[in-house]
C-alpha cells in the first residue's frame, strides 16, 4: 500500500514537472551494485580526476523508466560501458534487488544498477533531492576559489588569501527530454564543447563522435545574419541542428549539399548569444560554437 502511494505520488510529480536534482555540487555518496560492485564518488575522483559520472535515476513500475532505461543503457555502451571517460551507474529508489534484477532481466540491462533497498538507492536518491522520474543527471569536477580575509599581524593591513578546493560540480541537472539514446549522447556532446571547450579540439575522449568530419570551418564567428560552413568528407544530406548553451534546440533542418563543401546558414532568428552549431550526415559528426552579435 505505502509503495503504490508512493508511485502515484511519484507519477504526479512527473505530469507536474520534468525530472531535476535540485543540488547544485553533487554529494558523496556509497553505492553498491547489483554486481556487488562498491563505487564511492569521492574515492572514483580521487583516482580519476578528469573523469565524468552520469546517474540515471528511476524505478521500476514507472513506465517512463521502463522506456527511458534502455536508451540509457545504449549510451552506457555508446561511450564505452564505463572504460572510459563517462561511468555510468543507474539509481533505484524503493525497491529490492529482486524487483531490480526483473527490471534487469526484462529491458536486457547491462548499465550497473544500484537498487533501492540493498544498494543504498533510496539514500542517494534522496541526498541529490531528485523530484521525479526518470532523472539522468551528468558530473564532473570542478574547482572553486574561496576568498578569505583577515587583518595583518600588526592590525594594520587588511590580507585577503585565496585557496582553491576542488568539488563535484553538476554539469546537467536534468537531460531532458529523452526521446531516443541520441538524445543522452548529445546532450553530454553539448555540454562538453561549452563546459570544456578545450576538449572538443582533441581527437580522444568520450566527447568527441567515433567519426568527426576530417575538417570544420564557420566563418564569420563572430556572426549576425549568415553563418558560412566550410566542411569535407560527408555525404549528399547533411543535418544541422542550433543548440543554445542549456542544450536547448533552437534550430533542427536537413539541407542537400549537392557535394558542395561550403554551406550558408541564416541565424538572423537568433538573439544575441553564444551557441553550438552541430552538423551531421548519419555517418560522421561534428560540433563547434558560434557566437552570435
Amino acid at each position: 500500500m505505502k509503495k503504490s502511494l508512493l508511485l502515484a505520488f511519484f507519477a504526479t510529480i512527473y505530469m507536474m514537472s520534468i525530472g531535476q536534482s535540485n543540488v547544485q555540487y553533487s554529494p558523496d555518496f556509497t553505492a553498491i551494485t547489483m554486481e556487488n560492485d562498491t563505487f564511492n564518488l569521492v574515492e572514483f575522483w580521487n583516482e580519476n580526476p578528469d573523469k565524468y559520472v552520469a546517474l540515471e535515476f528511476f524505478f521500476t513500475e514507472s513506465q517512463f523508466c521502463q522506456e527511458i532505461s534502455p536508451m540509457v543503457d545504449s549510451a552506457y555502451q555508446h561511450f564505452g560501458s564505463n572504460e572510459n571517460d563517462i561511468h555510468f551507474l543507474s539509481i533505484n529508489i524503493g525497491d529490492s534487488s529482486s524487483v531490480c534484477q526483473s527490471f534487469i532481466d526484462s529491458l536486457n540491462i547491462t548499465t550497473p544498477v544500484v537498487s533501492g533497498e540493498e544498494g543504498n538507492g533510496n539514500s542517494i536518491t534522496e541526498a541529490y533531492e531528485i523530484q521525479s522520474f526518470p532523472t539522468v543527471i551528468l558530473m564532473g569536477l570542478d574547482t572553486l576559489t574561496t576568498y578569505i580575509t583577515a587583518d595583518s599581524l600588526d592590525g594594520t593591513d587588511t590580507i585577503t588569501y585565496n585557496t582553491d578546493t576542488i568539488i563535484s560540480n553538476i554539469i546537467i541537472s536534468d537531460i531532458w527530454p529523452i526521446i531516443s539514446a541520441m538524445d543522452i549522447i548529445d546532450t553530454i556532446l553539448i555540454a562538453d564543447s561549452t563546459i570544456y571547450p578545450n576538449n572538443t579540439q582533441s581527437n580522444t575522449g568520450i566527447f568527441n563522435p567515433e567519426n568527426p568530419f576530417t575538417s570544420l570551418f564557420i566563418y564569420p564567428n563572430p556572426a549576425d545574419k549568415m553563418i558560412m560552413v566550410e566542411v569535407s568528407d560527408f555525404d549528399t544530406e547533411l543535418n544541422y541542428q542550433i543548440f543554445d548553451l542549456s542544450g536547448r534546440m533552437i534550430i533542427n533542418r536537413r539541407i542537400e549539399t549537392f557535394n558542395s563543401e561550403e554551406i550558408e546558414i541564416n541565424i538572423s532568428q537568433l538573439n544575441e548569444g553564444v551557441y553550438i552549431l552541430k552538423l551531421s550526415d548519419g555517418k560522421k559528426s561534428a560540433s563547434q560554437k558560434i557566437n552570435i552579435q
